[in-house]
C-alpha cells in the first residue's frame, strides 16, 4: 500500500483481529455488514521461528469512498469477527479510550476484583 493511501481519509486501521484471519474475509464483513466497497486491504503479517508467517492481529483497510470511512469505524468497531472485537481507528497513532469496553466481553474476561490470587499477578 502507497504512502499517500495511509495519508487520505478512506484509510482505516484495523486491530485486535484474529490470527487466522484473510483480507478477503475483512472485505465481505464490511460489504456484508455495512454494503460499503472496499478497495484494498493489507493484512499485517510477522515472521515466526523457521519461515512460517502469521497475521498480527492488524489490518489497513482503504475504501473507494472517504464518505464512507465514518460509518464503518461508527457501526462495525466492536463487532465480533471470528471471535474477536475489532477496534477500528482512523489514525493509526490514536490510543484506545481508556474506558473503551466492548459490548459483547464475556463476564470471564472483565477486570479481577478483590482479594484474587490473580489480582497480584496482574498487578491491579
Amino acid at each position: 500500500m502507497s504512502r499517500n493511501a495511509v495519508d487520505n481519509d478512506k484509510t482505516l486501521f484495523i486491530s485486535n483481529l484474529p490470527n487466522n484471519i484473510s483480507s478477503t474475509t475483512i472485505s465481505e464483513y464490511i460489504w456484508n455488514k455495512v454494503g460499503i466497497e472496499v478497495d484494498n486491504v493489507e493484512v499485517l503479517l510477522k515472521a515466526m521461528p523457521g519461515g512460517f508467517k502469521t497475521t498480527c492481529g492488524l489490518a489497513i483497510v482503504l475504501l473507494k469512498n472517504a464518505s464512507d470511512a465514518r460509518l464503518v469505524r461508527r457501526t462495525l468497531d466492536g463487532h465480533m469477527v471470528l471471535g474477536r472485537p475489532m477496534i477500528i481507528r482512523a489514525d493509526k497513532f490514536m490510543a484506545d479510550d481508556p474506558s473503551y469496553v466492548h459490548v459483547d466481553t464475556p463476564p470471564s474476561l472483565s477486570p479481577v476484583k478483590g482479594n484474587s490470587p490473580m489480582r497480584a499477578v496482574l498487578d491491579l
